[in-house]
């Protein structure tokens, strides 16, 4: 007789079994062992579908992909001057000394893309104080960005002017000394301030 013995399957291959059938030990042909390998279809497939590079399990990992934002999205959209442009936003533009900066985002902040041109450009009354050093030259600017920034105030928050008196105050006590600083007379000085002031009013 015909002996049977199935193994349990192989690690790599848990859908595969094998068959192994023995001749009789009587038999005249001699011992001899043959391996059969069967796998039924649906089995084939099923492991096949499991089954990866290195008989490993393939996995697939679905990643969602943002849609891009249309320029003309409020997502992208910069907040407009206008809502950013307040007494409290001011205030905090301010130097402990009292002035206001004197550079290309304070100015544009203050008076606009349209006006920053002007803006940067000193007045001729405040060019010929003093002399010409980097330092005299660097406090007439930031008398200028002071007095634009005292002007805007004036302009556009005159209503609220209980809020920003103090730090007004403080910017004029600011433009007044650095005036004197460079040479102008005591007696000029609140001539001068208003000239500025009139300059600069010419921005809004």
């Amino acid at each position: 007789m015909w002996s049977t013995s199935v193994s349990p399957p192989t690690r790599f291959h848990p859908a595969r079994r094998v068959l192994r059938v023995q001749s009789p030990s009587s038999s005249d042909d001699g011992d001899y062992d043959r391996d059969y390998e069967e796998e039924t279809a649906s089995e084939s497939r099923a492991s096949d579908s499991r089954r990866g590079f290195g008989g490993l399990q393939a996995m697939v990992i679905h990643t969602p992909v943002a849609s891009p934002v249309p320029p003309s999205s409020p997502l992208m959209a910069e907040p407009s001057r206008a809502q950013n442009l307040s007494v409290e936003s001011i205030a905090r533009a301010q130097n402990f000394n009292g002035s206001f900066p004197y550079d290309d985002n304070h100015l544009q902040f203050i008076v606009g893309a349209d006006g920053i041109s002007r803006a940067r450009e000193l007045p001729t009354t405040l060019k010929q104080l003093g002399g010409m050093s980097n330092a005299q030259e660097a406090t007439k600017m930031l008398i200028w960005a002071t007095v634009i920034t005292f002007v805007c105030l004036q302009k556009k928050f005159g209503r609220e002017k209980d809020s920003w008196e103090m730090l007004a105050e403080k910017a004029k006590e600011y433009i007044e000394k650095e005036l004197v600083e460079l040479g102008l007379e005591e007696t000029l000085v609140a001539k001068t301030v208003n000239e500025l002031e009139s300059v600069a009013s010419a921005l809004f």
